[in-house]
């Protein structure tokens, strides 16, 4: 058996349907394969397989959109065979079921489901995408009915008589049916999509309205030329579609998740724009609907509006809503920036804000909504929006109450209109202007107490007019009278602008005529002044312009000749009230028109002589007598043209302007000449006043310096002022240049000589100025009293130390050797005085001003008084040294010496010729004297201040403390070092004693192992074991051994009163030691604890031993007299 094997495609069912087809329909269908089957399975079988087949080319073509007729397997090529076949028969006709079933589902399709379905709103691109998908399939299902072999399978049927052939042929007919109306809506559908997509797809909401037009003409055509489209069920259908795409475009021009959070202004501009636009739509579809009847009247359109725009009314409902909500907010928005004045204004605007703080949170509470605002299908806005509307009209009830009294407390008529106008737009709603109605009456009774009030002013006043300042009498009074009537003129408009029950009311109408009479007889105030002032011009005649342009001035002597315009004042005052009447636009007389063309002129000329007039008048009451004979010259050439201004020329004659420009550019180049020399000086006397404010000393706000810091930082500040006033040197110098350029006089000349001099003087005055400025500074620094007031802190900061033998200042506080404050404040002084040698004198070019400086009487003062000052402070400060000088001895005596001294003085001697120690008390005497000093040293001041030096002490105070503390250490350390070394000594006396008293002598030693024995057999025994040498080796040690004991029992006993004397007066040794904050250290006082008790033992077993060694040492001393007596017989035997 072979097995044939594959892959499916990724489209499996397309791949079945011919495997099925072409391999299994034909294998299991075969008859040869059913051999041994019953008829009722191999029938069964068959048919599953045919309907099996049939079901999935009927999913491969729904899948692809289409219908697809599954075609049978059977053989029909033999007609009239197949026809006899009633197995083939059979399944031909269960292919036409089929077949039925498929084509009744397309023709049953309908058009507006989409729109039937809950929360679905499509567009009119469904509508078209649904004709243009039922052409395709009707076509489709066309093409294959007519296609062959389903022709074979329906001539068949024919053939065999078969009861589904006339049913089948019906359907077939209705199919081609159904495709000519899909093929022909398709085709006049076709114009609209490119409109329809646009409208579905377009960002600009507000561009849709361009489209509207073309769109419903299409729709029209449409109506009038298709024979299968133009019902209303299919035009409503269609236009319901495009206002469920003009909602969708305009939700997304105007986003209900963000239209509550946007700006009220901007959403209320949003909404009416989203109104204007779909506004048009329906106007675009009532224009062509009429136009429908007037080209189709057999079928015109008559659909109903409800079932069109039904659910766009909604929307547009919506929006109004929404728009109302908006607007509601910007008009109580306005209540944040209401201020109420008046008596009551504070409590007013105080709850007018609370009420615009209740509406925040409504309005707030309503933001909270998580539903769409602008989906008409979304529930709960209705109940929403009214709660709203609710507090909206409470609050509308409690603002009105509050502009009524707000109302009640104005106090005039243009505040009560003002107080309306801050509620602007508010006023239009119905429980406020309702409240507002109340108080017409009200405002109708205070424009008419206005208007008495007006009438009353005018009759007082109308005399004697209030003027503003400086307008003329005439035209100011017009002004005035004018601002009466605008006073009137203003509320009258507003009143009469109000609602037509106002104007009914008797009230007004009788105010209305007192403000009508008020009026008329205000205006014929104003005719009659404006007529006064007319009949007054002609006497202001020409004869005013032939005076002479120049007067001598009032002030002017003989010795100060002023000058003065000459222009009369009634030409000015003509010219001002036609200027002033031009402005109100009031017609002026002929005559006083024509001099007002002139004015320009006229006052270009008096501008122009009053500048001339007050250049001279200046220049003569400036100039200085050493000025004037260096522009005597230039002043003698300037009186013939101001004498013609005196005598002949006159305001009327041709030619002023020429004149006034020439005698102008004369009194211009005087003055120019004088401002320059001036200038120069003021240049001058600024330049030196420079230097007396920057001084050549400074100091930091209160800054200490130490005394580097101070001379370094005064000879660079000293150093920079000298560049600079070689640099204002130069600069004067060259001013005086300027000055002598501009006057174009000899340096010869005595006038020229006897500037320079005033000038030199100047300069001199200057630099003096400047020493004295920054001399008067530095008094301030140094003075103690002028510090003492002003609470500045000292400048110089210096240090007392001390350098065996001798306390010594840092830095040297007196002396002319550098280094010292007296030095650097002579210095100083030196360098201020040096200025005068920084500058070439003026007069000569040569020298200096360093003599006249000197000279001068006020600078030595200054510079005496800062020396003096810096003297005084030495002084003290030597002073202040001297507290310091008592304790000398401290580092002027010897150390070593002076406790020598005190040990021979209060020490005594021993019989044996040593020395005792002094008693402990002089000692503590001593110690307690020198502790005393040190805390007198330490009460000291370490620091004062003493005029400008701040003295820092601290070192010598630490120097004269160290030194209190060496006297202290130098006995405290003598007494401990006697007692450690006594200690020391007592124990190594006593460690050699007992080791020397624990020795074995002869006749007390034992074996090896330390067992004991007597004596005598311990001899035996050595004797037994060691030779003769050795014998003798350990009798010598044991002999050693003997002496030595006995030499220190002598010890122990020569030494024995002293030991026993010596332990009281250590611990109180000690314990004073300790009572001074010395310690000895454990060791040394475990020591002292355990001598006496240890001193004791050692006698003990000194006498012990002695005991013990009695009889040998008895032996011993026999042994020693035989010896002796043995050698005295040897020496006589040798004597002999």
């Amino acid at each position: 058996m072979q097995v044939v094997h594959g892959e499916f495609t990724e489209a499996v069912l397309e791949t079945l349907l011919p495997v099925a087809q072409q391999v299994f329909l034909p294998l299991l269908t075969n008859g040869s394969n059913q051999e041994g089957w019953p008829d009722v399975v191999a029938k069964e079988v068959s048919e599953n397989l045919h309907r099996f087949v049939a079901n999935v080319g009927a999913t491969v073509g729904e899948l692809k959109g289409q219908t697809l007729l599954p075609v049978p397997v059977a053989d029909t090529s033999q007609q009239d065979q197949a026809a006899r076949d009633k197995a083939k028969i059979h399944i031909l006709e269960n292919s036409v079921t089929t077949w039925t079933k498929q084509i009744k589902a397309v023709l049953k399709a309908d058009p507006d489901a989409a729109l039937k379905g809950v929360g679905a709103y499509p567009g009119p691109l469904t509508e078209l995408d649904f004709w243009s998908e039922r052409a395709n399939n009707l076509n489709s299902i066309h093409d294959q009915l007519t296609g062959e072999r389903i022709q074979k399978v329906v001539k068949v049927l024919e053939l065999a008589q078969s009861a589904y052939h006339p049913a089948f042929e019906r359907l077939i007919q209705d199919v081609e049916a159904a495709r000519h109306e899909a093929n022909e809506n398709v085709k006049f559908l076709k114009p609209l999509r490119k409109y329809l997509e646009k409208l579905n797809t377009m960002d600009d909401f507000v561009a849709l309205t361009d489209q509207f037009k073309p769109l419903l003409h299409t729709l029209l055509l449409i109506w009038k030329n298709s024979k299968t489209y133009n019902s209303s069920a299919r035009f409503a259908t269609l236009l319901r579609e495009i206002c469920n795409d003009l909602i969708m475009q305009a939700c997304k021009f105007v986003p209900g998740a963000e239209l509550l959070h946007m700006e009220p202004d901007e959403a209320c501009d949003k909404l009416r724009m989203t109104l204007k636009v779909l506004g048009s739509f329906k106007s675009h579809y009532f224009a062509y609907k009429a136009a429908s009847a007037a080209e189709c009247p057999d079928n015109p359109w008559r659909f109903q509006n409800s079932l069109i725009f039904g659910r766009l009314d909604t929307f547009l409902e919506r929006c109004a809503d929404i728009m109302e909500l908006q607007s509601t907010c910007v008009q109580f928005g306005k209540l944040e920036r209401v201020e109420v004045g008046g008596t009551k204004g504070k409590n007013l605007t105080s709850a007018i804000k609370q009420v615009h703080a209740d509406f925040l949170t409504a309005q707030e509470k309503f933001r909270q909504i998580t539903y769409d605002v602008m989906d008409v299908g979304a529930p709960g806005f209705e109940a929403d929006f009214h709660t709203f509307r609710e507090v909206v009209r409470e609050l509308e009830h409690r603002l009105g109450a509050l502009i009524m009294q707000a109302f009640d407390d104005c106090t005039t008529l243009s505040s009560t209109f003002k107080l309306l106008e801050s509620f602007e737009g508010l006023l239009e709603r119905d429980a406020i202007a309702a409240e507002v109605a109340k108080k017409h009456k009200d405002m109708v009774d205070s424009f008419a107490a206005d208007v008495a009030e007006v009438h009353e002013l005018f009759m007082s006043n109308k005399a004697w007019p209030v003027l503003s300042k400086n307008a003329p009498p005439h035209s100011g009074a017009v002004q005035w009278v004018r601002g009466l009537m605008e006073r009137l003129q203003e509320p009258m408009g507003k009143l009469q602008s109000m609602d037509a029950s106002v104007q009914e009311m008797p009230a007004f109408k009788a105010a209305q005529h007192s403000y009508e009479a008020v009026m008329a007889e205000m205006q014929q105030y104003e005719k009659a002044l404006v007529q006064d002032w007319c009949s007054q011009v002609d006497t202001t005649s020409e004869s005013k312009l032939h005076q002479p342009l120049l007067q001598f001035h009032e002030d002017s002597t003989a010795d100060l000749p002023l000058l003065a315009v000459n222009f009369d004042p009634a030409l000015v005052r003509l010219l001002r009230e036609t200027k002033y009447f031009l402005l109100l636009k009031i017609e002026v007389p002929g005559s006083a028109s024509d001099i007002f063309q002139h004015a320009d002129k006229y006052r270009q000329q008096i501008a122009s002589l009053d500048l001339m007039v007050t250049l001279y008048n200046k220049l003569q009451r400036t100039i200085l007598p050493v000025e004037r004979p260096l522009v005597s010259a230039k002043l003698d050439a300037a009186e013939p043209a101001l004498q013609r201004g005196l005598e002949e020329l006159v305001w009327a004659n041709d030619g002023i302007d020429t004149y006034i420009k020439e005698t102008l550019e004369i009194v211009k180049e005087l003055d120019g000449i004088l401002t320059t020399i001036k200038d120069n000086v003021a240049n001058t006397l600024d330049l030196l006043r420079t230097f007396e404010r920057n001084l050549m000393f400074d100091r930091k706000e209160g800054k200490v310096y130490t005394f580097d810091e101070l001379s370094d930082s005064s000879a660079s500040l000293i150093s920079q002022r000298h560049n600079e006033m070689r640099d204002a040197g130069k600069e004067i110098g060259k001013l005086l240049s300027s000055s002598n350029r501009v006057l174009k006089v000899s340096k010869a000349s005595p006038a020229w000589k006897a500037y320079v001099d005033y000038v030199s003087d100047m300069v001199i005055s200057g630099f003096a100025s400047a020493i004295t400025h920054t001399t008067q500074y530095l008094q301030q620094q140094l003075d103690p009293e002028i510090l003492a007031k002003s609470g500045a802190g000292p400048l110089l900061e210096v240090e007392l130390e001390l350098a065996t033998p001798d306390m010594v200042w840092k830095p040297e506080l007196t002396g002319s050797a550098k280094g010292s404050l007296q030095a650097l404040v002579q210095k100083w002084l030196m360098s201020f005085l040096e200025v005068g040698g920084l500058i070439k004198r003026l007069d000569t070019g040569e020298g200096s001003y360093a003599k006249e400086l000197e000279e001068d009487y006020e600078v030595a003062a200054e510079l005496d008084q800062v020396l003096g000052i810096t003297l005084a402070s030495i002084r003290s400060c030597e002073d202040f040294k001297g507290q310091y000088m008592k304790y000398d001895y401290l580092w002027k005596q010897d150390l070593n010496q002076t406790l020598q001294d005190f040990l021979e003085a209060n020490g005594t001697k021993n019989a044996d010729g040593s020395r005792e120690d002094p008693p402990l008390s002089k000692f503590e005497e001593q110690i307690q004297k020198y502790k005393a000093i040190g805390q007198e040293v330490a009460s000291l001041p370490g620091s004062a201040t003493v005029g400008f030096i701040k003295i820092s002490a601290k070192p010598l105070k630490s120097s004269l403390s160290t030194w209190a503390s060496k006297w202290v250490y130098l006995f405290t350390r003598y007494l401990q070092d006697k007692v450690v070394n006594s200690i020391g000594e007592l124990y190594s006396f006593m460690d050699g004693a007992d080791s020397t008293l624990a020795r074995k002598v002869l006749g007390e030693g034992g074996d090896e192992e330390g067992a004991e024995a007597p004596a005598q057999h311990a001899v035996e025994e050595d004797a037994e074991a060691d030779s003769a040498e050795k014998k003798a080796a350990k009798q010598a040690e044991y002999r050693r051994a003997l002496y030595d004991m006995l030499s220190c029992m002598r010890d122990v006993r020569k030494r024995s009163d002293r030991t026993d004397a010596m332990f009281d007066p250590l611990k109180d040794t000690a314990a004073m030691l300790h009572g001074f904050g010395i310690q000895l250290g454990d060791n040394v006082l475990k020591q002292l604890e355990s001598a006496e008790f240890k001193w004791k033992g050692l006698k003990k077993k000194m006498l012990n031993r002695r005991e013990q060694l009695a009889a040998l040492q008895q032996a011993e001393a026999v042994e020693i007299r035989r010896q002796s007596d043995a050698f005295a017989e040897r020496v006589d035997d040798y004597r002999k």
